[in-house]
This record gives structure tokens, C-alpha cells and sequence, in this order.
């Protein structure tokens, strides 16, 4: 598992967004056969309360996207969601 932060470049102790991803193996078949490969589940995309409705977990997501691409080789990715209900009881 690996934890992802977003943070101020002037202040790195204020994080802004978070994520977790779990690599897993994964075995894609298709008309030339089977092989393995990377997949990553992606899960608990957060968002500091005072921070929310200003892009940061897009922007954080967007850079993960753009190391699951390239360095992280992935063949395949999986956001999990559980988004809280908000009430205005």
C-alpha cells in the first residue's frame, strides 16, 4: 500500500488531499493470449474539510493517472468511492 499526499509547497506539515493505492497482480487474456500485469486499486480519496470544492483531490488523482502511466506501469486501475451522504437536518 502506498499513501499519496498533496500539500503546500510553503507549508508541507498542511496536507490537502489524500489517497491510498494497493498494487495487485492482475492476468489479462486476449486474442494473443494471457499475460501478467500491474493493476492498482485506488480508495480513501480525502479532502480536508476547509480545503474541499477547490480541485485539490482532482489534481492529486490527475498526478497519480500520470504515474500509473509511467513509472507505476500499470495495465489497469480501480477507484473505489464510499462518498458520505450529507444532510442538511
Amino acid at each position: 500500500m502506498r499513501i499519496w499526499c498533496l500539500y503546500r509547497s510553503d507549508d508541507q506539515s498542511q496536507v490537502l488531499a489524500t489517497c491510498e493505492t494497493v498494487k495487485r497482480q492482475l492476468l489479462v487474456t486476449n486474442v494473443d493470449g494471457s499475460h501478467r500485469g500491474k493493476g492498482y486499486c485506488i480508495a480513501s480519496v480525502v479532502t480536508h474539510p476547509d480545503h474541499r470544492g477547490q480541485g485539490y483531490a482532482s489534481a492529486l488523482l490527475h498526478n497519480l493517472a500520470q504515474w500509473l502511466d509511467g513509472p507505476g506501469d500499470a495495465l489497469a486501475s480501480m477507484l473505489y468511492s464510499n462518498k458520505e451522504a450529507v444532510s442538511d437536518c
